[in-house]
């Protein structure tokens, strides 16, 4: 190792520098059989705080840079592809990171403990490494913050998140800042999308392309709805005049027969809507 300066360093920096330099020397000589080693224990570790967290042992976590009192995140990284080279690109990140950290696999998906003042930032930098080497829209979602033994509720939290949006492009999902809708139709699998999105707006698809005016009534609905059925900043949001409007939405309740002051009518119609947009890759 070499440290270039303009000066010479004083005792009290040389002192640490050589400190980090055994740390760094000790780091890249462990055998690779005792790295396989740490990393099992690490996965095992942490699969045990998601599930058994009362089992959980102190000094494990203390080994892995945790006390039993502090306040963690979990973040869930999904569409990584297959999990070996998953694990080991997510292991890279978090190791250049050089944070305290568990990780483990959770189905096909990889789970991470991270420290909760730090989480976001740092899964934001782990997606866009783990991204990049896989070549994977690989998505991320961020569960709340939570005491250690807690994680098992920031895990399932950051699978919601994660799912909740389609769209591999974006930066980490987080949980809290999630709309009740999108939580519920993030839990969905992408054939119940589906079939939620066609709910009640097959006439007015069938109407658009009949006329040539593809979207036109379902996305006049939407702002409609967007906009808590206010007629007047529906047609500005959507630039048309007031009668306008009022004609579409009065050919929307006669195409459907349902009644769009109905609040159970407009909870269906939301859902199906959202669930487009997440189809579409832009749910949030």
């Amino acid at each position: 190792f070499a440290v270039g300066t303009a000066e010479p360093l004083p005792p009290a920096d040389r002192l640490l520098l050589a400190h980090a330099v055994s740390l760094i020397s000790i780091e890249l000589g462990k055998p690779a059989k005792v790295q396989s080693a740490e990393q099992r224990l690490r996965a095992v570790v942490t699969r045990t705080l998601f599930d058994a967290p009362e089992r959980m042992d102190a000094g494990l976590l203390r080994y892995f840079g945790f006390e039993p009192a502090d306040t963690v995140a979990v973040a869930v990284l999904t569409e990584v592809g297959p999990l070996l080279p998953a694990e080991r690109q997510v292991g890279a990140a978090l190791a250049a990171e050089g944070i305290p950290h568990l990780t483990a696999s959770v189905g096909a998906d990889v789970a991470v403990v991270l420290p909760a003042d730090r989480a976001r930032e740092i899964a934001a930098r782990v997606q866009d490494r783990v991204r990049a080497q896989l070549g994977r829209p690989v998505r991320c979602g961020l569960g709340g913050a939570c005491a250690v033994t807690d994680a098992n509720t920031s895990v399932r939290q950051a699978l919601s998140a994660a799912r909740a949006v389609r769209d591999g492009g974006g930066a980490p999902v987080v949980f809290a800042e999630l709309g009740t809708f999108s939580v519920l139709l993030g839990m969905q699998d992408p054939d119940a999308l589906q079939a939620i999105a066609r709910t009640g707006l097959e006439a007015l698809d069938a109407y658009d392309e009949k006329n040539g005016a593809s979207g036109r009534l379902v996305e006049t609905l939407a702002a409609y709805l967007e906009h808590n059925g206010q007629a007047e900043t529906t047609a500005v949001a959507l630039g048309i005049h007031r009668h306008t409007l009022r004609n579409r939405l009065a050919r929307i309740a006669e195409l459907t027969g349902r009644d769009l002051d109905s609040i159970h009518t407009r909870v269906e119609w939301w859902l199906a809507v959202k669930a487009r947009e997440m189809l579409n890759g832009r749910g949030g």
